[in-house]
């Protein structure tokens, strides 16, 4: 809940510095504000609780494998409702990455699968519908951006409806007076610099769709798991051990985003 609040703050304050120091105010649209709330919804409520109820079926893995397809349903969705358009270098970029993703999705599925007998359907169920929910809100901050062409904007309600989303359902569970009194009460500084790190997350991811397309952005994105693998390898050598299948993943990424950049200076 913390990584949220911080979220909320620190965003609410970049934007306020942006309003105040921009030339040139910025429109805003009904349409664009009701497409940023929506994106939060899908994103941080319904992706996020759909990821939680597949772990609680099949296992973090094999749920986390399932919900990093989700670039398919943003580039799917940018296709048919945004009309973005893929060269083919840009689709020969992607399918690197996706093949890299799956790499990682498989070996992790592979080892490190947990499956409750009768519900392995309803779970892998509960992560594709993981997938859609954050694939489908990628590209729906996209849509709002094309109504209301503020980033910062973007990145800020969707923090206001994760928490709101987040307490809303504690307070249905009659813990949210607990959580919060447990988030001041067992402070930690990791917490602290984990909200600040995924709150540039949220904000370069805006900047970047912004920028670009969205089936872009949300491929590069996706890459976040291998990441995770590799930064824990090197701070915590001790505890996580790399393994080969990674290091192939890793390379396909690494080729993917080197194509996209080529095919982006062309």
């Amino acid at each position: 809940m913390i990584n949220i609040a911080i979220n909320v703050l620190v965003l609410g304050l970049i934007y306020l510095i942006v309003f105040f120091k921009r030339e040139n105010s910025i429109s805003l649209t009904l349409s664009g504000i009701t497409a940023f709330v929506i994106a939060g919804l899908f994103t941080s409520f319904l992706g996020r609780s759909s990821v939680f109820a597949g772990i609680r079926r099949i296992g973090s893995s094999r749920a986390a494998a399932i919900k990093n397809s989700s670039p398919i349903f943003t580039i799917l969705f940018a296709l048919l409702f945004l009309k973005e358009s893929i060269t083919w270098l840009n689709a020969l970029g992607i399918l690197f990455i996706l093949t890299g993703l799956w790499l990682t999705g498989y070996e992790q599925w592979r080892k490190n699968g947990f499956s409750i007998k009768g519900q392995i359907w309803i779970g892998m169920a509960f992560a594709v519908l993981a997938a859609f929910s954050f694939g489908t809100g990628f590209a729906i901050r996209k849509m709002g951006m094309e109504q209301v062409p503020d980033p910062f904007l973007g990145a800020l309600i969707g923090a206001i409806v994760a928490l709101k989303a987040y307490c809303i359902f504690l307070a249905a569970k009659r813990r949210l007076l607990l959580t919060v009194k447990l988030q001041f009460q067992q402070f930690n500084l990791y917490y602290l610099l984990a909200g600040f790190a995924t709150c540039l997350g949220s904000l370069t991811f805006f900047i970047s769709a912004y920028f670009t397309q969205v089936s872009y952005t949300a491929t590069l994105t996706a890459i976040e798991p291998v990441l995770t693998l590799l930064l824990s390898y090197i701070f915590l050598k001790e505890q996580e051990k790399i393994q080969l299948m990674v290091i192939i993943s890793a390379v396909f990424i690494f080729l993917g985003i080197m194509i996209l950049t080529i095919s982006s200076l062309l």
